[in-house]
């Protein structure tokens, strides 16, 4: 485990709101993917930190579960925080062609 990400000591959420609204359980897994392809596109090569960022993430909302986009800001934030920003700049382009792919599809009707 990275030394430099420590997990909060608040619970990751148990669920999360989607873009479309809808309340899903919260899925650690997603994030570790993400920042693992992440930190792959950064060069980085600790196996331990995808797993350590994904642990550490907190409900900041309370009683109500975050959204997608402030589960991400978090990551991010435990990115940068963690001394990772190099992987977190490759995080935020990754969340930015997704969030352009997402438009065009609107666009073209198929989303």
């Amino acid at each position: 485990m990275s030394s430099r990400v420590r997990p909060s000591v608040a619970a990751a959420p148990r669920r999360v709101r989607r873009r479309d609204g809808a309340v899903v359980p919260f899925d650690p897994a997603r994030i570790e993917a993400a920042v693992s392809r992440a930190a792959a596109e950064a060069g980085h090569r600790d196996q331990a930190l995808a797993a350590t960022v994904s642990a550490g993430l907190a409900a900041r909302s309370g009683r109500r579960p975050p959204g997608v986009e402030d589960v991400q800001d978090a990551v991010e934030h435990a990115l940068t925080a963690g001394g990772f920003a190099g992987v977190a700049r490759a995080y935020a382009t990754y969340r930015r062609q997704r969030a352009e792919l997402r438009t065009a599809k609107e666009l073209l009707g198929g989303a």
